[in-house]
């Protein structure tokens, strides 16, 4: 089934068009990428695993603890696993092994590598070590390099976002230069703590651009440490980033922490048959979207996407209402009034029956619903249950450009005690006097849009 192109968020393709995006790209993207040998180009476990197997070779016997090393890569402790190669096997012999590996003749751009630098970012940061990408970026500008940067550059480029050209940040180094390959946790330690070009060059990044994340897990630990080295910026960030990654990769508490402790939201593919096809059909319809203006973005996205037949009549718009049980008789009063209009309206005592799964119920009232509408008041603040959806409302409205939320607050609410997820979204300040003639106005606003 092709990627449907109408869970691209709003917000990424907005960045992309205002060139105030960015693309990460990690192993995940070259992997059905084959050598000469026959074998797909490896990820970081199955690298470091050949190498092991090449210091092996080379009759070092790591003091009798292989198969504690081979399980701590199985193990995911990566890093360690890293430094203790860089210090058994000579950076001369690592860096042969890669340039092997990385330059083999045989590897090529495939479709994915090349629709991937027709998106206009503004520049792709890779840890990959091959060179898959600029030869992509070659091939699109007519054998034409694109600008190639590592760390050891930023003396002399402190800021590549300002560049005219598109260029290729090599996170992990440049496999034709090998004095910059980075490989064990002493490199990342240098680079991440000590070296203030990288970090401000990388905090400058995700501050004011949005990064989408390709070919990653999220359970690489460079990528770890180096979300965790930039956490400290995220409470000032305004800008959202995303993950493409592979349904069912990440459960929902890892998305909700993601989303909510680093601002990345995932964009979820369905891979059935193993290949991986639905990340070339997303950067394919990322990149028709972003050559578009909104009309013939609709236009396009109609091209790609049917409603099921039941639903092709199905005009009625839907609305969640989230609230406090000190607050019910307003929240009722609202649906009411919602339902005289013909507005659906999904709420925890019309449509959790018995024997339902509260918590799921819910969730998928929230994903179904059009609009979020959530009342505000010193009741509510201090709920868990609507601290629990307003944070599953945000997550989805970033991850599938719904529902859209709607803060009632009622103006004796202490305004600093406004939950932060709703402070960049516009109110709708109420009383009791005015509340109903308030959401009336609301009302029409839906229908009309």
């Amino acid at each position: 089934m092709p990627f449907n192109v109408k869970h691209i968020p709003e917000d990424l393709l907005k960045s992309i068009i205002s060139k105030k995006a960015v693309a990460f790209c990690g192993a995940g993207l070259s992997m059905p990428i084959q050598r000469s040998n026959s074998k797909n180009l490896p990820n970081w476990p199955q690298l470091l695993l050949e190498l092991i197997e090449l210091a092996h070779r080379d009759r070092y016997n790591f003091s009798g603890l292989l198969p504690e090393i081979e399980l701590a890569v199985k193990n995911g402790n990566l890093l360690a696993v890293a430094q203790e190669l860089q210090e058994v096997l000579s950076k001369p012999s690592i860096a042969k092994y890669l340039r092997d590996i990385f330059l083999d003749k045989k590897l090529k751009p495939n479709q994915t590598h090349k629709i991937l630098v027709q998106i206009p970012f503004i520049g792709i940061l890779t840890t990959n070590y091959d060179t898959l990408i600029e030869g992509a970026y070659t091939l699109k500008r007519d054998g034409r390099i694109p600008v190639v940067l590592t760390q050891e550059d930023l003396d002399k480029v402190p800021n590549p976002l300002k560049l005219d050209d598109e260029f290729v940040f090599k996170m992990h180094g440049d496999i034709n230069r090998p004095e910059t390959i980075i490989l064990g946790s002493h490199d990342y330690q240098n680079i991440l703590f000590r070296s203030t070009a990288y970090r401000s060059f990388l905090e400058t990044l995700f501050t004011i651009n949005t990064v989408l994340f390709v070919g990653f897990s999220m359970s690489d630990p460079d990528v770890e440490n180096l979300l965790e080295r930039l956490s400290g910026i995220y409470s000032r960030n305004n800008d959202f980033h995303y993950l493409l990654v592979e349904r069912g990769r990440l459960n929902e508490f890892e998305k909700k922490r993601l989303a909510l402790d680093k601002r990345i939201f995932t964009i979820e593919y369905n891979n059935h048959d193993g290949t991986h096809s639905e990340v070339y059909d997303f950067l394919f319809h990322l990149n028709e979207l972003t050559s578009l203006d909104g009309k013939y973005r609709r236009e396009y996205e109609s091209r790609f996407y049917t409603l099921p037949v039941s639903q092709t009549n199905v005009t009625r718009i839907s609305a969640f209402i989230s609230y406090s049980g000190h607050d019910k008789e307003y929240a009722v009063n609202i649906a009411e009034l919602l339902s005289e209009n013909g507005i659906h309206v999904w709420m925890d005592d019309f449509n959790v029956k018995v024997g339902d799964t509260v918590v799921s119920t819910i969730e998928s009232g929230i994903k179904e619903s059009d609009y979020f509408i959530v009342l505000l008041s010193n009741n509510s603040i201090n709920s868990d249950w609507v601290k629990q959806e307003i944070e599953l409302a945000y997550i989805t409205n970033h991850e599938r450009n719904k529902p859209k939320i709607i803060p009632i607050v009622f103006d004796s609410l202490i305004r600093n005690k406004i939950p932060k997820l709703l402070m960049d979204i516009r109110w709708l300040v109420v009383n009791e006097s005015n509340i109903f003639q308030k959401i009336q106005r609301l009302i029409e606003q839906l229908k009309a849009s």
